[in-house]
């Protein structure tokens, strides 16, 4: 047989011994650290050996949702804009078909409202991904870069509106 390989690690209130007697197969082996007596209530064994594993997987269950939740309200709001985007494109296409300034500049307004709102709810994000409890400032980041490409854009197209 060949040498074996232990390596440790902790998990409430066992140590793991993982003994490699191969390339090819291991063995993981639980040594108890703690002994329980019958008369050991629940709760003092939840305390000692279970609690901060508890703990921990609350936790990280808890920001992954809201991760998710948080990239769920990003996509709806980037439909929003799409559809914003849209109503504006053919609103446009209808002005330049029509001439009805009055009814282009009321579409404009409500346009401009609905790109503000999108704005707020976009930043408001970014500062959830930002709070040290989510800890993703990647996606803050990745969300500012989206906004100041959207915000280019935007102006790309009132620019092409107005030739």
């Amino acid at each position: 047989m060949g040498s074996k390989q232990v390596s440790k690690s902790r998990i409430a209130g066992f140590s793991k011994l993982k003994a490699a007697e191969s390339p090819q197969a291991s063995v993981s082996i639980y040594r108890k650290d703690r002994i329980f007596r019958p008369t050991t209530t629940t709760r003092h064994v939840y305390d000692v050996a279970a609690q901060h594993v508890v703990k921990v997987l609350w936790e990280g269950s808890m920001l992954l949702l809201r991760s998710i939740w948080l990239l769920d309200l990003t996509n709806l709001t980037k439909m929003r804009l799409l559809t914003t985007t849209r109503k504006l494109k053919s609103g446009f296409s209808e002005y330049v078909e029509s001439g009805a300034e009055p009814l282009y500049q009321t579409l404009c307004s409500e346009i401009t409202t609905e790109f503000s709102e999108c704005s707020k709810q976009v930043r408001e994000m970014e500062s959830q991904f930002l709070n040290p409890q989510v800890g993703r400032s990647d996606l803050a980041k990745l969300l500012s870069d989206i906004q100041t490409q959207e915000k280019q854009k935007l102006h790309l197209t009132v620019t092409i509106h107005r030739c």
